[in-house]
């Protein structure tokens, strides 16, 4: 009996695929497109705003307060200061014309010139302003603030030391009594009020002390001068009390 002849394989064959499912790709792939993912998608930032703009290291509106409030006190200084030497000024011919001149009558009187403006010339800082010392002494003297009648008993050649509430140039004696009426009809100022004055004559005291009326709390012991030369450039006045 022929014994089978034993088969050798040839080699390894390649398994056929056709039969099975094949793998379709993504039209995505096909077009060269990338497919959408979230992390792959339009990124949108949230809106900042911006910063709020500073002037001088100042919020805006804070620095525009700032600058309101500036200019209503330089426009307040400017009216007081034109006010002021208004004053000053009407002060200074009353003073001159309480009393005689102490400078020489010029021989000739040259014609004044016409005023052109409103502005006022500064008052003389050095001379003698007019004082009717010693007829002044023991005499009453009357000012009025608001329709306020204020009475000041005068004493040449007088002075109260110390009690100075403060201290204002003036171009007469009634110009002292004056400030220190005013002050007395100031609201708010509590207890301060003032109850004598000092005015001195000398014009020089203008710039070496600032002023030359004293406005007193108090009225101590009174002193007198004797030095003939200046006697009758000073004066005290006392408030007398209704």
């Amino acid at each position: 009996m022929a014994q089978p002849t034993p088969t050798i394989p040839d080699g390894i064959e390649a398994v056929q695929h056709h039969n099975y499912p094949e793998v379709v790709p993504s039209p995505a792939l096909l077009s060269g497109k990338e497919s959408y993912t979230p992390s792959s998608g339009p990124q949108y930032a949230l809106p900042v705003s911006p910063p709020e703009k500073k002037i001088l290291g100042l919020r805006r509106t804070t620095f525009l307060l700032l600058l309101l409030l500036i200019l209503v006190v330089v426009v307040a200084a400017v009216g007081g200061g034109v006010g002021g030497s208004m004053a000053v000024d009407n002060a200074y011919k009353r003073g001159l014309a309480e009393g005689s001149a102490t400078a020489p009558t010029p021989t000739e009187t040259a014609p004044s010139p016409t005023a052109t403006s409103d502005r006022v010339s500064a008052p003389p800082s050095e001379g003698i302003l007019a004082l009717d010392c010693p007829n002044l002494s023991a005499t009453t003297n009357d000012v009025q603030i608001g329709g306020t009648k204020t009475t000041f008993r005068a004493t040449c050649g007088a002075n109260h030391p110390g009690n100075d509430m403060t201290l204002l140039p003036a171009y007469s004696f009634h110009d002292c009594m004056l400030a220190c009426a005013a002050f007395n009809a100031v609201d708010g100022l509590g207890d301060a009020k003032c109850v004598g004055i000092h005015f001195n004559a000398k014009l020089s005291l203008l710039s070496s002390n600032g002023g030359n009326c004293w406005l007193k709390s108090k009225l101590g012991n009174v002193e007198l001068s004797t030095d003939k030369e200046t006697t009758n450039l000073m004066i005290a006045g006392q408030l007398l009390e209704d």
